[in-house]
């Protein structure tokens, strides 16, 4: 992912499809963020099964250039 072209203290969202592509269902954990400046957003289901998605909300909120 990457964030380019934003403003300060403007909120700017990407959506991210992660696709299982194995053969097998599959769990992901999603450690969140640390920092103030980055939050995810997504319906935690349980597994997934092979060849269907989630779709995880990444949201970006700058607050000085750097």
């Amino acid at each position: 992912m990457k964030f380019e072209g934003f403003e300060i203290n403007k909120k700017q969202t990407i959506k991210l499809l992660l696709v299982n592509k194995s053969k097998f269902s599959q769990r992901i954990a999603l450690i969140p963020p640390t920092t103030p400046f980055f939050k995810i957003k997504f319906t935690k289901r349980g597994l997934i099964a092979p060849g269907l998605s989630e779709i995880i909300y990444v949201t970006f909120i700058p607050q000085t250039y750097q």
